[in-house]
């Protein structure tokens, strides 16, 4: 009966939060301030009152599910506010970093620039292809359906690179929570966007989609990610093993044991198959990383540098092999 109850509230949650996304970000920027028209305080808080309507609205839903699904003293939000869980609260405070916008900086300095140069430069050179057009499609379903199949390669990709040994260092911090919850999907290193950029503009430019069909893509994601971090047992049967990873899916992907690192790596289940990545979910998941503790007590600052240097010294020796290899 709960479980039941529980998939009734994510359904509804998803539909109407992603109603309210779009709606929202359909208005001109020009006109949000008319909404909310008492003034210049008003004028610059509509812009958050925005973000609360899209972001909490999606969290609260998902805080609701969770409670719903385990029961108050097992849920994330609990463990999170009275159970002085560590992994939960540095869930939290980057969350909160995002919040206030100053993950993008962050993103442009640990990355050199690359994030701000690169998708300009993706977009002025592929944007005439635009498959919609060629193809003639002009659907909105299914432009949404093309859309989505080529955002999900591109994510999977983008997914899987983070998970070599080179770039590990910067994608670790998001595997180290050894809680799952829906702020945990935001649980990233700035520096991961190095590669993020040609997800997102790589898609858009190649399909040519409308801007209808972005925001309904984007919703749809923004409230899957937050899904499937939840703390639910849901493997979805059919549906999480061939159309969309499941949450118990992908908590597998997180788990410690060295046989399922790097599984599950997708949206699309189907992306999984044919690379070969896929596996069945199981409910004896321990999540959380083995080669550096997170969740210790040391400053997010110091992870998050120790992370970039690492990263940096990878890279370098792996120049520096490649370059006595391409000299012989």
């Amino acid at each position: 009966m709960r479980d039941s109850i529980a998939k009734i509230f994510a359904i509804s949650s998803f539909a109407t939060t992603s109603y309210i996304s779009i709606y929202f970000d359909r208005i001109p920027f020009k006109d949000i301030f008319s909404i909310f028209s008492y003034g210049y305080y008003i004028q610059f808080t509509s812009v958050f009152l925005l973000k609360l309507t899209q972001m909490f609205g999606a969290l609260i839903s998902i805080f609701i599910l969770d409670v719903i699904s385990v029961g108050w003293s097992n849920s994330y939000f609990y463990k999170m506010l009275f159970a002085s869980n560590r992994s939960t609260r540095i869930d939290a405070i980057i969350y909160a970093i995002g919040l206030i916008k100053i993950t993008p900086y962050l993103a442009i300095i640990f990355t050199l620039g690359f994030t701000y140069y690169i998708s300009p430069i993706i977009e002025s050179n592929l944007s005439h292809i635009n498959l919609c057009k060629i193809l003639d499609i002009n659907n909105i379903f299914y432009q949404v359906c093309i859309y989505f199949l080529i955002f999900t390669l591109s994510n999977y990709w983008n997914h899987r690179i983070l998970h070599t040994k080179i770039l590990w260092p910067l994608h670790r911090l998001h595997h180290s929570a050894s809680e799952l919850g829906p702020l945990t999907s935001y649980r990233n290193h700035p520096g991961g966007e190095l590669i993020t950029p040609i997800t997102q503009t790589l898609p858009i430019a190649l399909v040519g989609a409308s801007p209808e069909v972005l925001l309904i893509v984007i919703a749809m994601n923004g409230f899957y990610q937050l899904l499937v971090h939840a703390n639910v047992q849901w493997d979805w049967g059919w549906f999480g093993r061939w159309i969309l990873i499941s949450p118990m899916h992908h908590r597998l992907h997180h788990s410690v044991e060295e046989d399922d690192y790097g599984k599950n790596i997708g949206i699309f289940s189907i992306w999984d198959h044919i690379f070969g990545t896929y596996k069945d979910a199981r409910s004896d998941i321990v999540c959380g990383v083995t080669d550096y503790n997170y969740n210790d007590g040391r400053s997010i600052a110091t992870m998050l540098i120790k992370d970039y240097i690492e990263t940096i010294s990878n890279i370098i020796s792996y120049l520096k092999i490649w370059s006595k290899t391409a000299t012989h």
